[in-house]
């Protein structure tokens, strides 16, 4: 089954921002997320650029595909 992604741009909003346990020590080579009513990612490199937001059920997908498939598509 494919799943479609419809991710919506949108500026910085005042969320609670996780930063990967990946990342570096200085906290700022990775992805950040932030849960609410849909789940918010950015890049902790370039903050400032905005975030995408996602429905939870999308997001649940992505996760799922990426720890089983890895990233089959590239």
């Amino acid at each position: 089954m494919t799943h479609k992604f419809h991710p919506h741009i949108t500026e910085t909003a005042p969320f609670s921002w996780h930063i990967s346990s990946y990342s570096t020590g200085r906290g700022r080579d990775c992805v950040e997320v932030a849960v609410s009513t849909t789940v918010a990612v950015r890049d902790s490199r370039h903050r400032e650029a905005g975030h995408l937001t996602f429905p939870h059920h999308s997001w649940a997908v992505f996760l799922s595909t990426v720890t089983t498939d890895g990233f089959p598509l590239i």
